[in-house]
């Protein structure tokens, strides 16, 4: 009896864990998406453009605006992407 409880426990508290992952995973890959069309966009007016590569996405993908603008001004300064 008590082994089916803890079982249960384990199963309800990996069920909610990957719930807030999943959420979380899908806020990334919203917020990736969208810098992805959004540095595509700022490449078409900037000239050299923007290397789109695995760090530049993470990097705007967790920080958004903000992270879009650091890449922005890390790229117009020389000194990366």
């Amino acid at each position: 009896m008590i082994v089916e409880l803890i079982v249960l426990i384990l199963a309800i508290a990996l069920a909610v864990g990957l719930y807030y992952f999943m959420k979380n995973l899908l806020y990334l890959l919203v917020h990736a998406i969208v810098g992805v069309v959004v540095l595509v966009l700022v490449n078409l007016f900037l000239f050299p453009p923007v290397s789109i590569n695995l760090i530049t996405v993470l990097v705007v993908g967790f920080g958004g605006i903000p992270g879009l603008l650091i890449v922005l001004l890390l790229h117009l300064t020389g000194i990366a992407f």
